[in-house]
């Protein structure tokens, strides 16, 4: 999902997968959503469903209730999350609202409390969106930098191996490996993990 994608695209692109124990329930925030705009991808009453619908739609907006016949939700959510990050909803009675608490903790992104109006789903479902979008866009940038710490890690490491095999200063060692990148057409990372594999 694009950070920019406008609202309307936004909706229209968003998969969503509903899931509660009461099957009025699912068919009422179901036809909700669908008459919001999203693309309601299926409908279910399971944990178990709701975990292999998921995964084989591909979606990437998940409403769904607390508790199941079978357990939790929580487990099943944090389970596809380790496959792949997806923004879930939770939808709660009154009663519920410590194991909702809980589930804020874990992985979920937001809440309703039963009964739904259409306007609380709409927002809800929007603010959960955009939010997960800046979630994903933070864990993207986490990923760079630790990628650029450990490149340029790598890079001093075998500057300090030129250097002393060379006997030459340390920018002498890091034109000799920036120069050694650009005529091999490579990164100056692999450059570094060349030299570094060489003496290990």
């Amino acid at each position: 999902m694009p950070s920019k994608m406008p609202k309307v695209e936004l909706i229209k692109e968003t998969k969503v997968l509903v899931a509660h124990q009461d099957q009025s329930l699912c068919s009422k925030i179901a036809s909700m959503l669908d008459d919001l705009g999203y693309n309601v991808i299926g409908k279910c009453c399971s944990r178990e469903s709701l975990k292999e619908l998921a995964i084989e739609k591909c979606a990437t907006l998940i409403v769904t209730g607390i508790h199941y016949d079978d357990g939790m939700v929580v487990d099943t959510l944090l389970e596809l999350a380790q496959r792949e990050p997806v923004p879930a909803i939770i939808i709660a009675k009154q009663v519920d609202l410590d194991d909702v608490e809980k589930a804020m903790e874990d992985h979920v992104m937001g809440y309703l409390i039963d009964p739904v109006d259409n306007k609380d789903l709409e927002t809800t479902c929007y603010l959960v969106l955009r939010r997960f979008q800046q979630f994903q866009e933070l864990r993207e940038e986490n990923k760079e930098l630790k990628e650029a710490l450990l490149a340029r890690k790598k890079i001093e490491r075998a500057k300090g191996i030129v250097m002393k095999k060379y006997q030459i200063s340390e920018e002498d060692a890091y034109l000799r490996i920036r120069n050694a990148a650009t005529k091999q057409r490579i990164k100056m990372i692999e450059v570094a993990d060349i030299i570094i594999d060489a003496i290990d």
